[in-house]
């Protein structure tokens, strides 16, 4: 049984599930929002069983067990391996669906990107837009893709011919 743990207290949803449905062997399972030391220690009192998917941190860890090839394939395009961690068992999961879902988003992040740069540009080159205006602009798109914004050098500079903002970026390879 999978309950959700990323309720705003998952203790009082656990207490609320035992009233409800009474003690039984569960195991407990959430996303890796819930990984706080707090809540690992509260699923360990009175012994429960859980899974909590871990932080992008904590997974470097996992490193070279990544690397190995001993995975255990449980359906087409989905691998599994077990790895005792400080005194836990561990459960690396991989996905080839998920990577390419992955790395559509990605994409997309891009393609959104780049989107509002050009748009940027064209607003440049149509209108006296101070630098800083134009500065301020380049850091919302930046915040709104976050993603993938560490991909892309971006230039604000002032034509001092025209007055005009101008703006330039190269993106770099993924």
């Amino acid at each position: 049984m999978i309950c959700r743990l990323c309720h705003p207290s998952g203790e009082l949803y656990i207490a609320e599930h035992f009233i409800k449905y009474g003690k039984a062997d569960r195991i407990w399972c959430s996303d890796r929002g819930m990984m706080s030391d707090a809540n690992i220690e509260f699923l360990k009192q009175e012994n429960r069983k859980y899974i909590i998917g871990t932080s992008k941190e904590t997974l470097k860890k996992f490193e070279q067990e990544l690397l190995k090839k001993d995975w255990k394939t449980i359906r087409e395009g989905a691998e599994v391996k077990l790895c005792p961690f400080e005194q836990k068992t561990c459960i690396l999961c991989r996905n080839r669906d998920r990577r390419a879902k992955e790395k559509s988003m990605h994409e997309r992040f891009v393609v959104r990107m780049e989107k509002e740069l050009e748009k940027t540009k064209a607003s440049c080159e149509k209108r006296k837009n101070k630098k800083e205006v134009i500065d301020r602009r380049v850091g919302r798109i930046k915040c709104k893709n976050s993603r993938c914004a560490s991909l892309f050098d971006i230039k604000v500079t002032k034509n001092k011919e025209t007055k005009r903002a101008e703006i330039s970026w190269t993106k770099k390879d993924s």
